[in-house]
């Protein structure tokens, strides 16, 4: 168990990590997972019942996140209640205690009724996908990006999948998988001696499992482009450049300045060209996805505009590879890099998601190390990054040319 104690904050953090290999034939039954095993306990038998009891617990609530990082799909539950030094109340942790190893270690066969609630929650979200129009074409790009990897599969499974699906699978992947997974305990907040103590019970449930890494090789193939229409007034344009930096690279924090010079800050190369010379984009990003070893483009524009945007794009993109940022601009990329970097630390809910990553990929830098490489970054080493960007796929959603309000 790893306890970040800090006087800052007046909440306890505790997040427990799952852990395993990436399988796509897996993802469902995390998906659902995730969903039931927060939605009951043994003495709380039901959501109406749980929740009450979390209310009682000064407000506590429970959080969970399922995702794929690198070689890993990784199922996240953050617990978050206020410190107990605060409160007059012995019990308490106890009682959270409890909750947490009924959640997750003591359980029986899952309800009938939580599983179908699970069940009709991951239909919606896979049936409603194309409302969220944005979240649609991220998906979509993605699965153009990867076709059959695992990293261009729907993190909740395929409807299929979820039609056909079983109490007595889930149960069984719940058993004989999830709980053999490796499991990371994590701690933050104002951390007493008689609260470590406490919560040290919960380390006998750790395990640490061997993953072997993922094969990921596709930079030969040509460029795609593709494109989408759907019932909407706009159009989102998405650029996908392969970027083979991963985060112990020597040029990653490099990496991280040429995403902030060509798309992520308001000074950056695109979004100053399509936001304020051109007003076509209301909407202008970049992304740096180190563990999957791409670097994603976006804009949202005017449907009349998705043209012009496109070819746009391309041509600036293609001349700051060529050119690079001027001293001025990097040096003001970097001072809006330090700037994020500084204000993360202001939150809490920051702490154990980056120390969780550093521990799983294996780096340990403090805040003054990272300051002092950005500092160090030159010219010729943002140049370099950019060489490196290889333009793989483009993918467009957009209304229909005639669409009307």
């Amino acid at each position: 168990m790893i306890f970040l104690p800090t006087k800052q904050y007046q909440a306890i953090h505790i997040s427990f990590y799952f852990i395993d290999k990436i399988e796509s034939d897996a993802f469902l039954y995390r998906f659902l997972l995730a969903r039931i095993l927060t939605s009951y306990t043994n003495t709380y038998m039901s959501k109406q019942k749980l929740s009450k009891k979390l209310n009682a617990l000064y407000g506590m609530f429970i959080t969970n996140h399922v995702f794929v990082l690198k070689d890993y799909h990784i199922m996240r539950f953050n617990f978050v209640f206020p410190n107990p030094v605060f409160l007059d109340d012995d019990q308490m942790l106890d009682d959270i205690i409890q909750i947490i190893k009924e959640m997750f270690f003591d359980r029986p066969l899952f309800k009938q009724s939580i599983f179908d609630e699970a069940k009709r929650y991951t239909l919606n979200e896979i049936r409603s996908k194309k409302d969220h129009k944005f979240d649609y074409a991220k998906d979509q790009l993605m699965h153009h990006i990867f076709l059959d990897h695992p990293y261009g599969k729907p993190i909740t499974g395929t409807l299929d999948e979820v039609l056909n699906v079983s109490l007595t699978e889930i149960y069984d992947y719940y058993q004989n998988y999830l709980l053999n997974n490796q499991i990371n305990i994590y701690v933050s907040g104002h951390i007493t001696d008689d609260i470590k103590h406490k919560l040290n019970v919960l380390s006998t449930y750790e395990r640490q499992k061997h993953i072997e890494p993922m094969m990921l090789d596709h930079m030969h193939r040509p460029i795609q482009n593709y494109s989408e229409q759907l019932s909407m007034g706009q159009a989102y344009i998405f650029f996908a450049y392969h970027l083979n930096i991963d985060r112990k690279h020597p040029l990653y924090i490099a990496a991280l300045l040429a995403n902030t010079l060509i798309a992520g800050y308001p000074e950056s190369v695109l979004y100053k060209l399509l936001r304020e010379t051109y007003f076509i984009a209301y909407d202008v990003e970049s992304k740096y996805e180190y563990d999957r070893s791409y670097l994603i483009l976006y804009a949202g524009v005017n449907l009349e505009s998705k043209t012009l945007a496109y070819n746009l794009i391309i041509e600036t993109v293609n001349n700051f590879i060529f050119d690079g940022p001027s001293n001025e601009r990097l040096a003001e990329a970097k001072d809006y890099l330090k700037n994020e970097i500084y204000s993360a630390l202001d939150f809490q809910d920051s702490m154990i998601p980056k120390q969780f990553i550093a521990d799983l990929l294996g780096f340990e830098e403090t805040v003054d190390d990272i300051m002092l490489k950005i500092d160090q970054v030159t010219q010729n080493e943002i140049l370099e990054v950019l060489s490196m960007l290889r333009l793989t796929t483009t993918y467009t959603l957009s209304g229909a040319d005639s669409y009307e309000v």
